[in-house]
């Protein structure tokens, strides 16, 4: 039995977010989604001030609508009920950088004395996570080298992507002699391949593939309160990711051609800190064409370059969801 005397709220981690047909409640907290007609958010909307007693008295024709959707809010821990709604605040979305960025790519094919540098000074990017990346098959004693002269590092993960070989899976053994070492994964793998060890991945695709490929599932979306801060303001996807090649070409992404200098020969935090470089970083998904009418825009770390024209943002090949009609490919 509601208690028509109550006001409702939203519980601070479950945030509404409104799509072209259907509307998504991200619950920050435990990662998941709800849906709910755009009316019913409407409705919250509209009422959201006034006691439960006075949506039941404007909505009288539909009371038992009214009364099955807001149990399915509560049972659910979407909202709950309160004598006091202005006792509760808000959530602090404001999301504060104090680094440069979080993921650097480095490719190591060839470990030249400017990536040696960069590596000993990787702390001062203040990135999080490292991501070795080896285009043809793994030389072992260069992921040695790297993966002791990072020991002394603060970053938090060290990520491997390589090409498969027949002796790829003897990289085993460095997961207990580097904790940093997170994950490893091997493109253009065969499809029967397997490991007993959880942090190994095989795809059988190309090293373009692996890195591009788009999301495909509702399984790929990030419903956390890291990704929503970020995703309100920045792209999800591009913000604060730097690629560097073997040459040491500094770029935004593998996919992409413009380069914005060479740390051989320049300060790669100058690089970073450029409005050229950022510039994709600042196009969140509210400023795509599409994107700002679908219900996931703001856990979706889609990596499709954005196109500008006529002073609007938009995808020059179409997503593997199409909000206007909620269906996935």
């Amino acid at each position: 039995m509601i208690d028509k005397d109550k006001y409702f709220k939203f519980y601070n981690s479950c945030i509404p977010v409104k799509g072209f047909n259907r509307t998504a409640i991200y619950d920050l907290q435990r990662s998941e989604l709800y849906f709910i007609s755009n009316s019913l958010t409407d409705m919250l909307q509209d009422y959201f001030d006034k006691k439960i007693e006075v949506i039941y008295e404007d909505y009288l024709d539909y009371e038992e609508l009214v009364t099955r959707n807001l149990n399915y809010l509560i049972e659910n821990e979407l909202i709950f009920l309160t004598d006091e709604p202005n006792h509760f605040l808000d959530l602090d979305l404001e999301k504060d950088y104090l680094f440069l960025s979080d993921i650097v790519f480095l490719e190591i094919d060839d470990l030249q004395d400017f990536k040696i540098k960069l590596l000993n000074e990787i702390d001062n990017l203040g990135c999080i996570q490292l991501v070795l990346l080896s285009k043809s098959n793994m030389k072992f004693d260069v992921i040695e080298q790297v993966l002791e002269i990072l020991k002394k590092s603060k970053l938090n993960v060290v990520s491997l992507i390589s090409e498969y070989s027949k002796d790829s899976l003897d990289i085993e053994h460095f997961f207990a002699r580097f904790p940093r070492l997170r994950d490893v994964n091997f493109f253009n793998a065969p499809n029967d391949i397997v490991s007993n060890n959880q942090w190994i991945n095989f795809y059988p695709g190309s090293c373009n593939e692996f890195l591009s490929k788009q999301i495909s599932g509702i399984n790929d979306l990030v419903p956390n309160l890291d990704a929503f801060m970020e995703a309100k303001n920045y792209n999800l996807f591009f913000n604060r990711k730097v690629y560097i090649n073997n040459k040491g070409d500094v770029k935004n992404y593998i996919n992409h051609e413009k380069v914005f200098g060479n740390i051989e020969k320049d300060v790669i935090s100058e690089i970073i800190a450029s409005n050229s470089f950022q510039e994709l970083w600042k196009i969140n998904k509210d400023m795509i064409e599409v994107c700002n009418v679908c219900e996931f825009r703001y856990i979706c770390p889609d990596n499709r370059i954005p196109i500008q024209k006529n002073k609007k943002y938009f995808h020059e090949n179409t997503c593997n969801y199409d909000p206007k009609t909620n269906n996935w490919k």
